[in-house]
């Protein structure tokens, strides 16, 4: 049995630093605790609030209050320009960005017990002055980071995220007392003053995309009408994009964009009469931002900006209207793959594929696995039936495109657009789905194809990184990791982990300790667990069994490959949402794939966050 070890080297610097830091933080408390009440009342390098009370913890309570004001009346007038957009109170709303900051100075026990004479206790609380600017100065490099990620994401034509990232980093600068100085380069902006470069960009965005209907059907049973629609930013392909729209009665669940397509669905009675639908871009994400307990308490504590020009029109025009048909039309022959080029063999002629793929879009269509059942094999059947326990499905078929490559085994079918919504989610899905063809035209697979970011990343890369058949088996093993999150498959995950890999799952920590939850004790810190496979599993069998689903979206894909072995290091931009559940993080995998059939990982780990020196767990961590 191989081992896999974090290097020493690594752990060793690691623990150096984190015992050089708390003994820095005790000598500092010491100094602190050597200040008598006086000294910190008439020196300039602290801030106090001095409360009084029934009881310690009231005195306490209200001494942190008096020390939030005169925080807040040192920072206020920055604020002048934010709080008049919103005609709020000056006063008010600086106390209320104040209470957000979770730093180790506002937060840990600076405090003097100055009277504990019984019904009447006096308590001093107090920070420094130099901890206050250290306690921004973090905020600010915060914010830098959400706009780093949302150029990122934009470039990337990832415009869901791109927004998120923007709005946030805009919530966080307006809660900065720099708010109108502190500058950072945007796309065609360098060095910019975000506090109007970052709404500028946002309007951009909105202004920028455009709808255009690809089909509007309309279904004979229920009359409502299905529109697929193109989804296109400055003339490309938009990758994701999160917006509702109004049905005819009412607004949507949130509604996804996946690689330029989506579909939206107006009720019977008024969407005949429809040829403009409103819709409403997706900007705030306030459940997504759990994974930033900063944030979230920002998001929801202090007064939001809005964007107008959040709402869009989509045109429908006044085109006829198509019925339905319960037989599926046959679909376009196979074209090259357009979404990412991939440099596989040419592609077959596609005529003996095209029924087959219909009968799928029947079967997935009308709900019922068993109209597929004679063109799969046993194991491609048990798959497909697992895909209906995912939740309600239908194909968009007027919009597929779909691939055929050759394979050393048969054949693979690529890009099937399939829309997912579920009972307790308040969003609609886009997947494409991928088939494996046997040469005895029978599937026996399939799964969900990763994100064309991740799919360049690893298609693009030189040829010396190794043959166009070693990049699609890498592709084709991290779209079954991902289906087999999304399709709950224990089975794969058990085969595919080694029985002695290396898991470390990281997660973010909040100290306890809070006073009336107005503020966090220690701030945010990461703490690291290794699990064994067994325990690892275990952990996502009973996830399994808690969600109605489980998405994962893979993006930035960074790939290393061991000199002279088919042994990859794979670092991914991993995004995870479920139905009662959602993160960001980094995922790094280490697969040996000599064994194309029989893939193992030997390393996986997940950090919430980069490392301060931005880089995250890759081969160069791990002696193997």
């Amino acid at each position: 049995m191989t081992e896999y070890h974090l290097k020493m080297n690594t752990r060793s610097t690691i623990n150096y630093k984190i015992f050089g830091f708390l003994i820095t933080i005790i000598l500092y408390c010491n100094v602190l605790s050597a200040q008598s009440v006086d000294e910190i009342k008439n020196s300039r390098d602290y801030i106090y609030g001095i409360g009084q009370g029934k009881t310690y913890q009231e005195a306490d309570a209200q001494a942190l209050d008096l020390l939030v004001s005169q925080i807040s009346v040192r920072v206020e007038s920055n604020f002048s320009n934010v709080v008049s957009e919103k005609g709020d109170s000056l006063s008010n709303y600086s106390q209320s960005v104040v209470r957000t900051y979770s730093n180790v100075s506002i937060t840990q026990n600076r405090s003097k017990l100055i009277s504990d004479e019984p019904g009447n206790f006096v308590v001093m609380r107090y920070l420094a002055v130099a901890d206050l600017n250290e306690m921004f100065n973090s905020r600010k490099s915060k914010l830098l980071d959400y706009v780093q990620e949302g150029v990122k994401a934009e470039n990337q034509l990832r415009l869901s995220d791109a927004l998120r990232n923007y709005y946030w980093a805009f919530v966080m600068l307006r809660s900065h007392p720099d708010v109108n100085t502190i500058r950072g380069n945007l796309p065609d902006r360098p060095n910019a003053i975000l506090l109007s470069a970052i709404p500028d960009e946002i309007d951009k965005i909105f202004k920028g995309i455009t709808f255009e209907v690809i089909s509007r059907k309309e279904d004979p049973v229920s009359k409502a009408h299905m529109v697929t629609l193109a989804v296109t930013y400055m003339g490309k392909a938009v990758q994701n994009f999160d917006f509702q729209y109004w049905t005819g009665d009412s607004y949507s669940v949130l509604t996804g964009v996946n690689d330029g397509l989506t579909e939206i669905e107006l009720n019977k009675g008024t969407a005949s009469t429809l040829t403009n639908v409103k819709a409403i871009g997706e900007y705030q994400n306030l459940n997504k931002s759990r994974w930033d307990a900063e944030l979230n308490n920002l998001l929801k504590t202090t007064a939001l900006p809005t964007f107008p020009s959040s709402k869009v029109i989509i045109k429908l025009g006044d085109a006829p209207v198509a019925i339905q048909k319960s037989t599926v039309q046959e679909t376009n022959s196979v074209s090259t793959l357009a979404r990412a080029d991939i440099p596989l063999p040419k592609a077959e002629e596609s005529t003996a594929y095209t029924s087959m793929m219909n009968t799928v879009v029947k079967s997935i269509n009308a709900g019922n696995p068993d109209l597929a059942r004679n063109i799969f094999t046993q194991e491609g059947f048990d798959l497909f039936k697992r895909l209906f326990q995912k939740g309600q499905m239908r194909v968009l078929e007027s919009s597929m495109d779909l691939t055929v490559y050759k394979s050393s085994d048969g054949f693979e079918v690529r890009n099937m657009p399939v829309k997912f919504s579920f009972r307790n989610s308040d969003k609609h899905f886009i997947e494409y789905l991928n088939f494996d063809l046997t040469k005895e035209k029978k599937i026996d697979h399939l799964a969900f194809s990763i994100g064309n970011t991740a799919l360049n990343d690893i298609a693009n890369r030189p040829g010396t990184f190794g043959s166009p058949e070693e990049k699609m088996y890498l592709i084709n093993f991290l779209e079954d990791f991902k289906t087999a999150y999304s399709l709950r498959r224990i089975d794969f995950l058990k085969s595919v982990f080694d029985d002695n890999a290396l898991i470390i799952v990281g997660r973010l920590l909040q100290d306890g300790g809070n006073i009336e939850k107005m503020y966090n004790t220690l701030g945010k810190k990461v703490e690291y667990i290794k699990l064994s496979k067994t325990e690892y599993l275990d952990r996502v069998q009973k996830a399994f069994a808690a969600n109605e689903f489980v998405n994962l979206q893979f993006e930035s894909t960074k790939v290393i490959k061991k000199n002279g072995e088919k042994i990859y290091g794979i670092q991914l931009e991993q995004y995870y949402t479920s139905s009662n559940y959602a993160d960001k993080g980094y995922l790094f995998l280490m697969v040996d794939l000599k064994d194309s059939l029989k893939p193992k990982i030997y390393v996986r780990t997940w950090q919430p966050e980069k490392n301060p020196d931005g880089s995250v767990f890759n081969m160069t961590d791990f002696n193997l």
